[in-house]
């Protein structure tokens, strides 16, 4: 049969591993060279490859993929010479390689990358995406069963252009020229100061000139005034003199790098002789330090009763909130150009005009001149800046430009802060400045009276502070906020009785702070139990199902709702857990359920988990829709299953969850288990038919039994694994270093019953090797493939990568396994293994067994007519296994194919889908990424466990095959040929000694001469023919044995075949497929509900 297949897409991989006609090929010395070598492809993406040209040479990439240089600089030889920076030791930081045209490379696993070096016309660095092994399906390559490749982002030779130019869409390139411009401007004035220092740097006299003009101000009286217009006359003066230096000629914006340069050195100057100047005419705002929204003169609190709005009230306190974290940063600042910003950005977060706060709620009052000045005087208050009226001097005399403070936003803003000084000024001596004192002490007094834990509730009088229960603090706390945080609750409860006309029911429903958090959300943040439980009450009691549901979605900050913080409260979950939106995402992507999942720190664990599932299912349920377990992921990729701490058992009975789906970091729930010592969980999730245990995380190529560092977690995995070999006996999982030595640990099946049991045993590396070696002369003609096992074990680790040797690894893991599970079942091993010491002993036993046997062995006679019947049997089964191996074969090349044009699919997909974005605007591009699912019938790892176990069958299958033939075509025919040799003297015998005597009386001398001739001959031939006969008996004898052993071997073949290739091939690979299919349907309907959603929010 034809050993290559349809092309690949990638043309590097195909020019190597799928030649149509290796014997004519450009590629014949290349071919000749890697016959017997085993070595690693690097594979640039094949994106690259196929849609760029080479700069340099002008041809493009797929057309040096058919370049001996090319190709022969990608393939690394794992010979002799392969050596490390650190020995044998896998860890090693660096790594050299030789290429198949005597080039280097380095590769440095530690960080992904590899290296040009000796041989490369450029030094380059090129980064490890992926690491795979492919299974050789040609005939020209014999190095090795399965060839390493390592997917590389960039080729080591070439200067790539791509060769296809895809239009952009105009939103996105209006949105970068936006971008380049900002940036260009920064860069710009960037290096214009960098210039200018530069040349201050450089010429000292400059320096000198300047330190003159800083002294001449530094000099004057700190009490008599700033000076602002010495100060400027300094920035005239050095301007006029620069301007006409060639040094500054060509620097753009001289006259405001020499402002700033002048600000920069005389700033704490300038700022000391203002505050001097107004030290004793500064406004203090001390006394009303406590000043609450309340006290403002706004619209806020004079509207009429019924149309007053708490809502509009926490609307402006947010504001208010921005202001004061802007304003706060007025005293930090020591340029005019910092002032003036920190300014404007208190007012336009007051007035919600600046761009980044255009998320919050339109301002529910109108924002006169009037109003703004209310709230700039509480942000004045709250804040507690001093020097106002310095800065405000600041602002004003010392701009760059006069007209910048006269007009504009910045001239609105200063006149702003002269009007809140004013306003100051006049409440001096007044009756208003005195009624507001007293209200921010009566404030001051009932907000320390509540903060202080050791203040009771008979010792609290709260009727005294009627006139200020509105009070309200900077953060945006109410009385009844307060009365929460600090476990109040007495109090809490006599508010919502007896002072309803203060807090009425709306008021209860509107009252959050500035980060938005509710009265219920701020009790179970302070897990204030009593108190979140006396609110819900309130609410059930007095609320409208929809004001309920309003109320317990509203989200804070980061788009928590109620739902978020009730981790420990079950029985509040239980009362509203029928309002809440479970699906809603907070910023982090966590929704509800995810959040009480996540909270390890309950008491009550199970139970909490379960109501809220319970409540979650419901409202789904309600809202006519399925459980979604796609609305519970987070922005890692986390699901319910991987974050679930025990009782997993109530997220496995639902058909629409993927129990072997992957975080972003490739972890499945199992390994999250394993990992985490979450026995329960383990159990349970692995008796689940939709597990797969030995799914790999990338790019690690870690599984869930390397995550496993508890034993009796470790021992439920691999009992539970051996279900699934053919045989169900043996289970090989883990080769570990114990100094000094490496060991392999084995899992083996004891009894059956009700006595079964499971035993992990540790062999050492070379017990393994001697037992497979005495095995191998025990039973010469086994059809396991024990000599193929010493082999690879001998190639571990020879790559050097991380990554392949722990695929090679997992490869040989396999093959101990189904080796382990044939031996245990035709071996009277079970018990042998158990013990390394007397499996040592009988090792030896049993081989000083073999080489004895080999002395004691007797020859028999062999006739035709055995020979014939032997050739016949042989015969017939060389065509029965000639025809199961032809088969095999066929599957594995099919299977093969089958995965590469996946690959080959998958990756045209992503250049349909890459191409189509680029070319498509931003809002259409949902359709292009869609085309990335893969539609193959059969998942990747399933088929590489379907090519896996069909090659060990197939080895199994050709080894026995090889018996056959050896006796059949060589010494099966060696045998006639004697015998007919034997024939043929036995003919000439009687032919020339017919009746042959001795007379020894009547002899003459000639007639002795005769008779001594012919015996001569007479004796000779009788010798050869004597050592033909024996030839013929040793011949007969290892055939005759040979075949009893081979009939022997057929018999157990045949036996194991049929089971293998049902349990070990079929179910097991099938299994494993379906799963998979089950995970990519839940994908699937994921993304189609993700499509759906998206179209009912654009319509």
């Amino acid at each position: 049969m034809a050993y290559h297949i349809p092309v690949l897409l990638n043309p590097l991989v195909n020019s190597v591993f799928n030649c149509s006609n290796p014997s004519d090929s450009q590629f014949k010395k290349l071919f000749g060279k890697l016959k017997t070598e085993r070595f690693i492809l690097l594979v640039p993406p094949t994106e690259k490859l196929l849609y760029h040209v080479d700069a340099e040479s002008g041809s493009s990439m797929n057309d040096l993929c058919q370049n001996y240089d090319f190709v022969a600089s990608h393939i690394l030889l794992l010979q002799q010479d392969t050596y490390s920076d650190g020995g044998f030791n896998l860890s090693a930081s660096q790594t050299e390689y030789k290429t198949l045209n005597d080039k280097r490379v380095a590769v440095r696993s530690s960080s992904g990358e590899i290296l040009t070096t000796e041989g490369f016309p450029l030094r380059r660095r090129a980064r490890i995406q992926n690491v795979e092994l492919i299974t050789n399906f040609n005939d020209y390559l014999n190095g090795s069963e399965k060839f390493a490749l390592v997917h590389i982002d960039h080729p080591l030779i070439g200067t790539l252009i791509r060769k296809i130019d895809i239009p952009r869409g105009l939103a996105q390139g209006n949105f970068n020229g936006v971008d380049a411009k900002g940036s260009l401007v920064r860069d710009l004035t960037q290096k214009s100061w960098s210039s200018f220092e530069n040349i201050l740097r450089l010429h000292p006299d400059w320096s000198n000139i300047l330190n003159g003009y800083f002294n001449r101000y530094r000099s004057t009286p700190l009490t008599e005034g700033p000076y602002e217009e010495l100060f400027r006359m300094i920035v005239k003066q050095v301007h006029a003199k620069m301007v006409n230096d060639e040094l500054f000629r060509k620097i753009p914006h001289l006259y405001d790098l020499i402002f700033d340069y002048v600000e920069l050195n005389l700033f704490d100057d300038v700022w000391i002789r203002i505050v001097n100047s107004y030290r004793k005419d500064e406004i203090d705002t001390e006394p009303l330090k406590f000043l609450s929204i309340n006290e403002l003169e706004t619209e806020l609190y004079q509207k009429k009763y019924e149309k007053f709005r708490l809502q509009d009230v926490t609307t402006m306190e947010k504001n208010i909130d921005l202001a004061i974290n802007s304003f706060v940063g007025l005293p930090l600042t020591h340029t005019h150009a910092e002032k003036a910003d920190c300014l404007i950005n208190t007012l336009q977060s007051l007035s919600n005009t600046r761009e980044q706060d255009m998320d919050i709620q339109t301002l529910p009052i109108t924002m006169d001149a009037d109003t703004l000045i209310s709230f700039f005087v509480l942000v004045v208050c709250r804040t507690q800046v001093k020097n106002i009226k310095s800065h405000l001097f600041y602002l004003k005399k010392f701009s760059k430009d006069e007209n910048s403070i006269k007009f504009g936003i910045l001239g609105y803003a200063i006149s702003t802060l002269e009007a809140v000084v004013f306003y100051f000024d006049g409440l001096k001596g007044t009756k208003k400045l005195q009624k507001l004192q007293d209200d921010s002490n009566k404030a001051k007094e009932l907000y320390i009276l509540i903060s202080d834990k050791s203040t009771g509730q008979a010792v609290l009088d709260i009727s005294q502070f009627r006139s200020n229960l509105e009070f309200r603090t900077p953060q945006g706390e109410s009385v009844l906020s307060q009365c929460i945080i600090n476990d109040k609750n007495g109090l809490l409860y006599e508010l919502l009785k007896n002072y309803e006309d203060i807090f009425p029911l709306e008021d209860i429903l509107d009252d959050e702070t500035v980060d938005g958090s509710t009265l219920l959300i701020q009790a179970l943040k302070c897990d204030n139990s009593e108190a979140a439980q006396m609110i819900v009450e309130v609410l059930q009691n007095s609320c409208t199902e929809q004001e309920l549901r309003e109320y317990v979605n509203r989200a804070d900050k980061n788009r928590r709702t109620v739902a978020h913080y009730l981790t420990h409260e079950m029985n509040i979950l239980e009362s509203i857990g029928k309002y809440i939106n479970w699906k809603s995402q907070d910023s982090n992507g966590h929704t509800p359920l995810f959040t009480i999942f996540r909270c390890y720190d309950q008491q009550n664990y199970e139970a909490m988990i379960s109501a809220a599932f319970r409540s979650a299912v419901r409202w789904y349920q309600a809202n006519g829709e399925d459980f979604q377990f796609s609305d519970h992921e987070d922005n890692k990729g986390n699901t319910l299953l991987h974050i679930i701490k025990n009782n997993v058992s109530i997220l496995l009975d639902y058909d629409n969850v993927d129990i072997n789906c992957t975080n972003k970091k490739g972890l499945t729930p199992l390994m999250i288990y394993t990992r985490y010592n979450r026995f329960d969980n383990v159990k349970t999730i692995i008796r689940d038919q939709r597990i797969i245990l030995d799914k790999l995380q990338h790019p690690s190529f870690l599984n869930s039994f390397d995550y496993a560092r508890n034993p009796l977690v470790l021992k439920e995995l691999v009992s539970q694994a051996i279900k699934t070999t053919a045989f169900e006996l043996a289970f090989v999982h883990h080769l570990k270093y114990e100094a000094p030595s490496w060991f392999f640990h084995i899992t083996v099946k004891i009894g059956a019953g009700a006595d079964e049991e499971y035993k992990t045993v540790k062999l050492h590396i070379k017990t393994l090797q001697n037992l497979f070696q005495v095995l191998l002369k025990m039973h010469f003609a086994s059809f396991l493939p024990l000599e193929k096992a010493l082999e690879d074990l001998s190639n571990l680790y020879k790559s050097r990568m991380p990554g392949i040797a722990k695929l090679e690894t997992l490869y040989f893991f396999y093959m101990l396994t189904d080796c382990f599970d044939v031996l245990l079942r035709h071996d009277n091993l079970n018990k042998l293994v158990l013990r390394e010491s007397r499996l040592v002993s009988w090792i030896r036993s049993q081989d000083k067994k073999c080489n004895n046997s080999k002395k004691l062995q007797k020859q028999k006679n062999v006739e035709p007519e055995e020979i014939g019947i032997m050739a016949s049997f042989l015969r017939f089964n060389r065509g029965e296994l000639s025809a199961v191996k032809l088969k095999l074969m066929t599957m594995k090349k099919l299977l093969i194919f089958l995965k590469l044009k996946n690959t080959d699919l998958t990756h045209s997909y992503q250049f349909l889908s890459l191409f189509g974005t680029e070319y498509n605007l931003a809002q259409d591009r949902l359709l292009f990424k869609d085309l990335e699912i893969n539609c193959c019938a059969f998942g990747e790892e399933a088929t590489m466990t379907f090519v896996r176990e069909i090659a060990f069958l197939e080895n199994c299958t050709g080894k026995l095959l090889d018996r056959v033939e050896q006796l059949l075509s060589v010494d099966i025919p060696e045998w006639w040929k004697l015998y007919g040799d034997v024939l043929e003297m036995h003919k000439v015998y009687k032919q020339k000694f017919p009746n042959i005597s001795r007379n020894d009386s009547g002899t003459g001398i000639i007639a002795s001469f005769f008779e001594g001739k012919r015996e001569k001959m007479e004796s000779k031939l009788s010798s050869d023919l004597a050592d033909c006969k024996k030839r013929m008996r040793r011949v007969g004898d290892r055939i005759s044995s040979t075949h009893e052993i081979l009939a022997e071997e057929l018999s157990k073949y045949m036996e194991f075949k049929s089971n293998f290739f049902i349990n070990g091939i079929l179910r097991r690979a099938v299994r494993e497929n379906i799963n998979i299919l089950k995970g990519r349907l839940v994908e699937m309907r994921k993304r189609a509900l993700y499509r759906s959603r998206k179209g009912e929010n654009n319509i």
